[in-house]
């Protein structure tokens, strides 16, 4: 299917961004566990110098700070283009515009509803409980004595 670049552009953009920033988040938390492990070689350990936010330069804080997330970059945008990807990110983001959105009214209005339904249910339930309690309790004979 032949599509125009700015279609599909804010469900690309979101998808992009959002499986980055996971990723991203991934390599921050395995270079804080590789830190903290005893077993890398001392090339691994050797710090390069000081950068402001990053604190010691080694090589584990350049592969995840620098090189895997623009790799990873590179390649997002590379599948995210894919037509069958893009095909569907373009149907996805027309489907939601059809959608109805709630106003603030009726969020309230429906949240409301399900809070006060929750009430009667749990109140219900917690009758039925202790009345098949005393129910059970009174035909094994365990009430207390």
């Amino acid at each position: 299917m032949k599509y125009k670049p700015e279609q599909g552009r804010a469900a690309r953009l979101v998808a992009f961004w959002v499986i980055w920033l996971l990723l991203v988040y991934g390599y921050v938390e395995f270079k804080i566990f590789l830190d903290n492990r005893a077993f890398l070689p001392v090339v691994m350990q050797k710090s390069f110098g000081v950068l402001p936010g990053i604190a010691d330069l080694t090589p584990n804080a350049i592969i995840a700070y620098f090189v895997l997330p623009a790799l990873t970059a590179f390649l997002l945008i590379q599948q995210l283009n894919r037509p069958k990807i893009a095909d569907f990110l373009i149907e996805m983001e027309g489907e939601l515009r059809k959608v109805h959105w709630p106003t603030g009214k009726e969020t309230r209005t429906a949240a409301l509803v399900v809070m006060t339904c929750v009430l009667v249910l749990g109140v219900y339930l917690y009758g039925v409980d202790k009345a098949l309690g005393v129910v059970v309790a009174g035909i094994l004979d365990l009430s207390p004595k």
